[in-house]
C-alpha cells in the first residue's frame, strides 16, 4: 500500500525497471520541503506562487534566488517531517 502512495520510493526499490539518477547542486536544500501534506506546507506552496503567479515560466534557479532572498518564506513549513506520510504507513503495515 505504502508504494501506491508514495510512488518515488517505489521507483527507487526497482532498479532493474526503472533508471535514476541524482544531480548533485551547488548547495543542499534537502531539507527545503515542496509537498503539500500540511496546512503549512500550502501556505509555502501559495507564497512562492504568489510571487510569480503572472510568469508562465520561471527558472528553478530564479525562484530559489528569491526565496534565499526572503528566508521568512523558507521558514514557513520548516516543522514538516520529512517522508512522514510513508513512514507512519509502513507502521500501519508491521
Amino acid at each position: 500500500m505504502s508504494d501506491r502512495e508514495h510512488v518515488t520510493l517505489f521507483i527507487w526499490r526497482q532498479p532493474t525497471l526503472f533508471r535514476t539518477h541524482n544531480f548533485a547542486l551547488e548547495r543542499n536544500r534537502s531539507g527545503w520541503w515542496w509537498t503539500v501534506d500540511k496546512p503549512e506546507d500550502l501556505e509555502f506552496e501559495r507564497a512562492v506562487f504568489t510571487q510569480f503567479f503572472d510568469r508562465p515560466l520561471v527558472g528553478y534557479d530564479e525562484v530559489m534566488a528569491w526565496i534565499e532572498m526572503n528566508p521568512q518564506i523558507a521558514c514557513i513549513n520548516v516543522g514538516t517531517i520529512r517522508n512522514e506520510a510513508y513512514l507512519n504507513s509502513l507502521r500501519l503495515t508491521n
